[in-house]
């Protein structure tokens, strides 16, 4: 009975060491958290902000940080942060900082279309746009085939291929227009892709898609060489197996 007790004995000390080790543990964090000497109210995104997006109050969230942690561009009133669109990604819990924030959506494409340049939207399928591998921020060269015109049985035109504009930007893809991103998670038969075109060459690009069949091929990244390239008739195809 007597070695009983002790064994009982025993086992309270271990469950008390246990408790008061626990103890001091929770402690030791809670104090590590907090912060000492005078502090001020920070205000902090809550979640990812993505470039473009107009922020909510909800995006936005006060923390206790030391005064003078943060330096003099970041924003401390959330008045002047709700409201505003995000010009790049704000990360979650990152501060707000007064040259990431404007009164317009300035990721739209008239704020990243150049001068001297328009917007000129075709209609394509995988087979004329590389297989839907074409992403916004990649470039292009653009070919059109025209195919033979007769008038009262006369060939004015024959078939004819050309790659009449080189290191064209994708603005978008459909109504994606973030660089990098892929639009759509299967392949569509058909889709809409925005280029960014020369003032000068736009008609061409209209006038090739409409009278012909344009298709778009993409460059290699860093590759802004502008290629010379006659046009092919049908007598070049056959001179090569000659």
């Amino acid at each position: 009975m007597k070695g009983f007790g002790i064994k009982l004995l025993i086992l309270a000390m271990i469950f008390a060491g246990l408790a008061a080790f626990v103890g001091y543990t929770a402690l030791s964090r809670a104090t590590d958290n907090v912060v000492e000497g005078p502090v001020q109210e920070y205000l902090v995104a809550s979640q990812l902000i993505e470039a473009g997006t107009k922020i909510t109050s909800d995006m936005v969230k006060g923390v206790e940080r030391p005064v003078g942690a943060a330096d003099e561009n970041i924003v401390v009133k959330r008045e002047e942060i709700v409201g505003k669109y995000a010009s790049s990604d704000i990360l979650q819990n990152e501060y707000f900082r007064s040259e990431r924030l404007v009164e317009e959506d300035t990721s739209r494409i008239i704020y990243t279309l150049q001068e001297g340049f328009r917007t000129v939207t075709l209609s394509v399928d995988p087979y004329s746009a590389a297989a839907d591998l074409i992403v916004p921020g990649d470039r292009v060269d653009l070919a059109v085939y025209l195919p033979e015109k007769k008038d009262n049985g006369r060939i004015i035109r024959q078939d004819l291929a050309s790659l009449f504009l080189a290191d064209v930007e994708v603005l978008a893809v459909d109504r994606i227009s973030k660089r990098g991103t892929v639009a759509h998670e299967e392949v569509p038969e058909q889709f809409a892709i925005t280029l960014a075109v020369p003032v000068m060459a736009t008609e061409q690009v209209v006038l090739a898609e409409h009278i012909g069949f344009v298709e778009l091929m993409l460059r290699p990244i860093h590759d802004h060489n502008t290629p010379t390239t006659p046009n092919a008739i049908w007598k070049d195809l056959q001179h090569r197996f000659e």
